[in-house]
């Protein structure tokens, strides 16, 4: 189309005619209708290409570039021991299943730093063994300060207690005293009674009395004094005991050692690569694609790729004009010539429109019909497969990334509109 091929005119046709001749032998056949065309009434069923995706998309797992693969793990959850660990259909080979959390691969620097992590480990805990020892003899130091306090106390307790002693030897050197009296009184009236022998030694008796009296009641406040003393020190020495207790306990040596054991326990986690956690669907994932090998290095690319295949969409590309054709909750087939019996044919999947794309962008799937326009525009429109179609989740997961054809059914007004528009040709048929 646009060349056209323009014989020489006849002789004798008048000019005018000569020109209609010509526009009509340069005009274009119109274009055939593309998969966005409108029809002038009525309503009408949008097709539009479609692949078939995981619910929760395909995951990419990725890893430390550089680093050298050394085992692939069992697809087991919480495999320490990773050979031997598999059980039927577990493992990480393609088309194979891990649980979520699932050691998939580990790297060759994991057994090194495994040893780091248990060493940091094991100092933590011989850190931690050391504080409980400081915190036990501090303990003690107070315990031993206590019994200290105690004693001193007792101690001017039983300095205390002596003033009854010497209170007792004042009123026994007073009886001396007084025995010297009378016997010298006796003594002048009657010598022969009282002799002076007896008198002397009377004398000697009250003033050992009176010696031993002056004697104690000269010690009695020293000895307080130096009592008050020894209690004193006594409870400063049980005050920094407990001080250097509560400090013991207080300070955590353990918490550089807590630090060293996670960063050692983060570096060891790098070098072991895990399958994500769970957050819908089932726990298990598949294993779709194994980019890398045992003693193969790592580059920026995909070590592997998994997804979760229990729940399947469809993300159907509908070009802008034909969006406002399509509802959420509008009914959807999806057809491949790729679908096994009883899908294949025009039977395919049932789906529902679950979202509708406010992003306008460039076509992703490419249409193998040379005729198609490659210029328009696309939203992309989220289907849900009918998870009651028996076997039809199956299907779709088959082939991730399948592209497809996706009819939509007209929405229900239009359909109301269409019956009532086609009734009278059908009665005139």
């Amino acid at each position: 189309m646009g060349f056209c091929n323009r014989q020489r005119p006849a002789a004798g046709l008048p000019a005018v005619l000569i020109a209609v001749v010509a526009v009509m032998g340069c005009r274009e056949t119109p274009p055939p209708a593309g998969p966005g065309a409108h029809a002038a009434v009525g309503p009408r069923r949008v097709v539009a290409l479609g692949r078939l995706e995981p619910a929760g998309g395909v995951l990419q797992i990725y890893g430390i570039p550089g680093s050298r693969i050394e085992q692939f793990g069992s697809g087991l959850r919480d495999s320490a021991d990773l050979p031997g660990m598999t059980r039927e259909g577990y493992g990480v080979r393609e088309g194979d299943k891990v649980e979520a959390g699932a050691v998939l691969v580990q790297l060759d620097s994991y057994k090194l730093l495994q040893t780091q992590y248990e060493a940091a480990e094991a100092k933590l805990t011989l850190s931690r063994e050391r504080r409980s020892q400081e915190i036990a003899v501090a303990d003690a130091q107070v315990k031993q300060a206590e019994a200290a306090v105690a004693q001193a106390r007792a101690k001017i307790g039983e300095v205390r207690a002596q003033q009854v002693k010497i209170d007792a030897l004042q009123q026994a050197a007073g009886i001396a005293q007084a025995d010297v009296n009378l016997l010298a009184s006796i003594q002048a009236s009657d010598d022969e009674l009282v002799t002076e022998q007896q008198l002397r030694r009377q004398r000697g008796q009250a003033a050992m009395a009176e010696a031993e009296y002056g004697a104690a009641a000269a010690t009695l406040p020293h000895a307080l004094k130096a009592a008050q003393k020894a209690v004193d020190a006594a409870v400063a020495n049980l005050e920094l005991a407990r001080a250097n207790r509560d400090l013991a306990q207080a300070i955590d040596p353990t918490i550089a050692g807590k630090l060293e054991v996670k960063a050692a326990g983060q570096a060891r986690d790098q070098a072991e690569i895990r399958a994500p956690a769970a957050s819908t669907g089932s726990s298990d994932f598949t294993i779709l694609d194994v980019a890398v090998r045992p003693g193969e290095f790592v580059t920026q690319f995909p070590i592997m790729q998994i997804a979760d295949l229990s729940k399947m969409v469809c993300i159907a590309e509908v070009y802008e004009a034909d969006a406002k054709e399509i509802r959420v909750g509008q009914a959807a087939t999806i057809q491949s010539a790729a679908f096994k019996d009883p899908f294949d044919s025009n039977k395919g999947l049932r789906g529902v429109v679950r979202r509708i794309g406010s992003l306008v962008s460039s076509p992703g799937i490419t249409n193998r019909n040379p005729l198609a326009p490659s210029d328009r525009s696309v939203i992309e429109v989220r289907i849900e497969i009918d998870p009651t179609q028996d076997g039809a989740m199956e299907q779709a997961a088959r082939l991730v990334s399948m592209q497809v054809t996706v009819e939509f059914g007209a929405p229900e007004k239009d359909a109301a509109a269409n019956v009532k528009a086609d009734a009278p040709a059908s009665a005139a048929k």
